[in-house]
């Protein structure tokens, strides 16, 4: 039998899935004859492309992206590997699609970070799942609004949620479940109140500044500055 934490799991799941489909099901409404292919590039966001590329590139264990015949790169190209190498590895099974599992999965792992997280500070399953639901409701009515009707004030609501809570690819969709699979770790680490770091933690925490450094450098840095104030306050008490 189901317990209810699972029970609620599969809830948040579920409107991950449709939040993710309900574009590529309006897509096929409109052009049902369009491939899925061809909507997994034309529904990603404008720097989908270029990233896209470098994902190939990578997938190919060929770090110069050579993508033009004529002219060959000089040089190897830096980018943020900890954010693409997950699309790598499945775009050498699935190909393009890979983007669309991945999309799947990873805003449905953003979703349950952020449900469990506000489910640690109010211990309500009823609660956060509204809560939860609610707010990446009206981030999909927001960007809706956007596209219809651009104004300044639709602008600035936005911008600093959609840099963190949408399903752009790599950044936010990757970087911001390092960012709050992190955040979730560091709120259940004070709530056990435990004397010391524990080894369990000390992994997480490094596994995670290990994905961040070469995903977002200044999620990175931010993240780490927390946790060390945290650390000082929290073991200054003691």
């Amino acid at each position: 039998m189901i317990n209810i934490e699972t029970k609620y799991t599969l809830k948040v799941i579920t409107l991950s899935v449709c939040l993710v489909l309900i574009k590529y099901i309006v897509s096929y409404y409109y052009y049902p004859h369009e491939s899925l292919f061809f909507k997994i590039i034309s529904l990603g966001e404008k720097d989908f492309t270029l990233y896209s590329f470098i994902v190939e590139s990578l997938s190919r264990l060929d770090l110069y992206t050579d993508w033009n015949e004529t002219e060959k790169a000089k040089g190897i190209i830096g980018f943020p590997i900890f954010s693409l190498i997950w699309h790598s590895i499945f775009y050498v099974f699935f190909g393009h699609y890979s983007f669309l599992i991945l999309e799947i999965f990873f805003y449905s792992l953003l979703i349950i970070l952020i449900y469990k997280f506000i489910y640690l500070l109010n211990k309500s399953y009823d609660q956060s799942i509204i809560i939860t639901s609610l707010f990446f409701i009206f981030l999909e009515f927001l960007i809706l609004a956007s596209l219809t009707t651009d104004t300044n004030l639709i602008r600035v609501i936005k911008l600093p949620i959609y840099e963190f809570l949408i399903y752009r690819f790599p950044r936010p969709l990757i970087t911001s479940a390092y960012l709050f699979a992190f955040l979730y770790f560091l709120i259940k680490f004070d709530l056990e109140k435990n004397n010391k770091v524990t080894l369990k933690y000390s992994l997480v925490f490094g596994i995670l500044f290990f994905l961040l450094i070469n995903s977002f450098f200044f999620i990175f840095v931010t993240s780490f500055i927390s946790l060390f104030i945290y650390l000082i306050l929290r073991f200054r008490e003691k």
